[in-house]
């Protein structure tokens, strides 16, 4: 049983399509160019949510 979305069907409020959306810089930096109405020169690549686990 797949519960999972059609691609198509994704849009950016998808954490996965998000996720690797903004790990393109090119691609980001074009989506914050929009956003920002200016252009944004990224000085490091970027970095999607890390998971931190600690055990006591």
């Amino acid at each position: 049983m797949n519960k999972g979305k059609e691609l198509k069907d994704l849009n950016l409020l998808d954490r996965f399509l998000f996720d690797e959306a903004v790990e393109d810089k090119e691609f980001l930096e074009k989506v914050l160019g929009i956003i920002l109405e200016k252009d944004v020169d990224l000085r490091h690549g970027p970095q999607t949510e890390k998971e931190i686990r600690r055990s006591t």
